[in-house]
């Protein structure tokens, strides 16, 4: 069975988190850090609360060719979350 490698990231709820500039840029930050795994980035869920939430894409069941992947180890899930924790929790650039 093939490991799960697409994932919906479900960025916090708030407008600083919904600009096209930062869905970009934690697009570009994932896929740097990440070039294995496949990332949909939503603002449209009604999982969203006070922080990042990722939902791994595990296949469907039923009809032709349907696949199930395995649930993607939780290592690379820490990791990914703690990417996204620390992103939008690291200081902010001095205006001086």
């Amino acid at each position: 069975m093939q490991v799960c490698k697409d994932m919906i990231v479900v960025p916090p709820i708030g407008a600083q988190f919904e600009t096209p500039e930062f869905l970009a840029e934690i697009s570009a930050l994932l896929e740097d850090a990440f070039p294995d795994y496949d990332f949909t980035i939503t603002t449209v869920s009604k999982f969203r609360d006070d922080s990042f939430v990722l939902i791994p894409m595990l296949g469907s069941v039923g009809g032709e060719g349907s696949v199930l992947a395995a649930y993607p180890d939780m290592t690379a899930l820490q990791e990914i979350g703690n990417l996204l924790f620390k992103h939008i929790h690291r200081p902010s650039p001095s205006r001086h």
